[in-house]
């Protein structure tokens, strides 16, 4: 009987050390917990963009409402900064074949879903919301999927002029014609 209290107290002593010391990695690695959610839950911080960026969503997003079904289909927007100059690239891509991109938030506009990646912190087109997540449909993909043609869409490129006058180069993969509102 001894023995086996013995035995029980250490096993809750080596548990009780495993959890603390557990928590102190997941608390002290932030940018792990992003990387994670997407493994675990695929829950995404919620981001809003400024007014003339978020014209350019809606119009994406109207454009191609026929060719995209939110519940097959997301967006996948990257905005990268890189000495002062400014890229973003946008394309519809399947749900559970979304490519090897480390999405770091999502933006909502209407029922369609931007996820996000890229330096989305080092720029104010970009404001996270605090305390507010989406929960996305989003698998994990093991391979890339061959068999959705991306690069055979139309294309727009050039430069869009934010509402700081401040131009982005631009890519955006799309089947739908795309008028600003």
């Amino acid at each position: 009987m001894k023995r086996n209290l013995w035995i029980n107290l250490i096993v809750c002593s080596c548990l009780a050390l495993t959890i603390i010391s557990c928590q102190g990695k997941v608390s002290s690695d932030q940018s792990a917990k992003l990387t994670d959610s997407l493994k675990v839950n695929n829950t995404f911080t919620e981001y809003t963009a400024v007014p003339c960026l978020s014209n350019l969503l809606v119009s994406i997003v109207d454009s191609n409402k026929e060719f995209y079904k939110n519940e097959e289909f997301f967006y996948s927007l990257t905005f990268k900064l890189n000495n002062g100059n400014r890229r973003m690239t946008i394309e519809a891509r399947l749900w559970d074949a979304p490519g090897k991109q480390q999405y770091k938030g999502v933006i909502k506009i209407g029922n369609a879903l931007f996820l996000c990646s890229g330096d989305l912190e080092k720029e104010s087109l970009f404001k996270a919301k605090s305390a507010s997540v989406i929960k996305t449909p989003l698998k994990e993909e093991k391979f890339e999927n061959e068999s959705y043609p991306y690069a055979e869409e139309p294309i727009l490129k050039g430069k869009f002029v934010d509402c700081e006058n401040k131009p982005i180069s631009t890519e955006i993969y799309t089947k739908g014609k795309i008028i600003l509102q």
